[in-house]
């Protein structure tokens, strides 16, 4: 109990002054200020959150459209190659997607 009583009436030291400017310095690296002040504007928040889900949104069709794409390209190849039911199959899938797109 002494020990906690004498660890709060100590002096700060120059090792203290430099381990406080260290972690000030890394505040200002990491744009703290910036990411506090997000917070507490709202408008700020809420309009960078509509973007950024606007970004995913756009992502992912793009992202869903190339891999339908590749699918029915796969679908058509397979279909070309294989002989009987199973390349009747991947034709007649193939040729479905592609009508109905």
């Amino acid at each position: 109990m002494a020990a906690s009583r004498s660890r709060g009436k100590r002096k700060p030291s120059e090792r203290d002054a430099d381990v406080l400017h260290k972690f000030a310095l890394a505040l200002e690296r990491g744009r703290f200020i910036d990411y506090v002040e997000t917070l507490t504007n709202t408008k700020r928040l809420l309009w960078k959150n509509f973007l950024v889900g606007l970004a995913r949104g756009f992502g992912a069709v793009v992202g869903a459209t190339i891999v339908v794409a590749l699918v029915v390209a796969l679908l058509a190849w397979v279909g070309q190659y294989l002989p009987g039911i199973v390349g009747e199959f991947f034709r007649t899938t193939s040729e479905q997607i592609r009508s109905s797109v």
